[in-house]
């Protein structure tokens, strides 16, 4: 997949985190992001990527904490791959391919299977048969 394509997916799935209707019935703290940082060099295999997560109640200050937690995990090129609130993200990739997924928080599905629908949709949009899933995350996607 073209870093442009690549670069559109990433944009659609932080639209459709950010761009979602709240219920009133949804029971989370307002502000809670969570940020994946990512230290992933090219032709290790896929998976094995140095990874740290933030949360915060911005979506900046979980990017610093996601790259600090990358950094102490003694991770040298760490960069934000994504970040999102109230919903589900993960980070797929091989060799020589990446993919993310974000998938929002609905009331009427659990969490285990929003997390799912993120992993799947990261190792989609990486794109090739040796991608492996390296990280994924929840914030504000409240149990039931």
């Amino acid at each position: 997949m073209d870093r442009k394509l690549k670069t559109a997916l990433q944009a659609a799935s932080l639209v459709a985190a950010l761009g979602m209707s709240m219920s009133p019935a949804m029971a989370w703290a307002d502000g809670s992001w969570d940020s994946i940082a990512v230290d992933d060099t090219v032709g290790h295999r896929g998976g094995n990527a140095g990874y740290g997560v933030g949360t915060a109640d911005t979506a900046t200050a979980a990017d610093q904490q996601a790259m600090e937690a990358c950094a102490k995990a003694g991770n040298t090129s760490c960069k934000v791959m994504l970040h999102y609130r109230y919903a589900c993200g993960a980070y797929a990739s091989s060799r020589t391919k990446y993919g993310t997924g974000v998938v929002p928080e609905s009331p009427t599905v659990s969490p285990s299977v929003i997390e799912g629908q993120a992993r799947q949709l990261a190792l989609d949009n990486c794109g090739n048969p040796g991608c492996e899933l390296t990280i994924s995350d929840c914030v504000g996607v409240p149990d039931r």
